[in-house]
């Protein structure tokens, strides 16, 4: 009991990347209480080996996820092999936990380009550009005034890159 602490509960737990914290309370003379702190799923994404993964909150690989995994897929055009969700990625996974329970289910794609600027492609499927990831509650709020006030057309691109400057550019072909 007395080497147990925090740091070393947490790194016998680090091989399940569920667990974000531990806590430990001793109780003299022989209880111990540990409460475990859990990270949740905001999206999934393809690994290197092409396997779909559930993503945490702060980017993390948190394991494999099945194909019918009801929250929005991330995607980083022109990524490295490694996991990006945790670096540069890190944009898409704003988005995808800042998400409108609104509008939320209507999301299968949030893609982010090298340069940063978010993509986000609904179920019907319109694209909504919403550049940087800054300024987030302004462009769901334009993006859910475009949903609710506007009949989109499949393929329809929307930029709400600028919130008050809303542009819809018709779908090719």
């Amino acid at each position: 009991m007395l080497g147990l602490t925090d740091h070393s509960v947490l790194a016998n737990l680090a091989m399940f990347p569920w667990i974000t914290g531990v806590s430990v309370h001793r109780q003299w003379p022989n209880t111990v209480v540990l409460r475990i702190f859990e990270t949740h799923a905001v999206a999934v994404a393809f690994n290197a080996a092409k396997r779909l993964e559930y993503v945490g909150v702060e980017g993390q690989d948190l394991g494999p996820a099945p194909q019918n995994a009801d929250l929005p897929t991330l995607s980083m055009v022109a990524t490295s092999r490694k996991w990006p969700y945790a670096q540069s990625g890190f944009g898409a996974v704003t988005v995808a936990q800042t998400i409108p329970s609104s509008f939320g289910n209507q999301i299968s794609r949030i893609s982010e380009s090298p340069n940063g600027s978010i993509r986000v492609t609904l179920t019907t499927p319109v694209t909504f550009v919403l550049g940087p990831a800054v300024d987030l509650e302004k462009k769901f709020v334009a993006m859910a005034s475009v949903i609710a006030n506007y009949t989109l057309t499949p393929g329809e691109t929307v930029d709400v890159t600028i919130p008050g400057e809303i542009a819809v550019t018709p779908a090719k072909g």
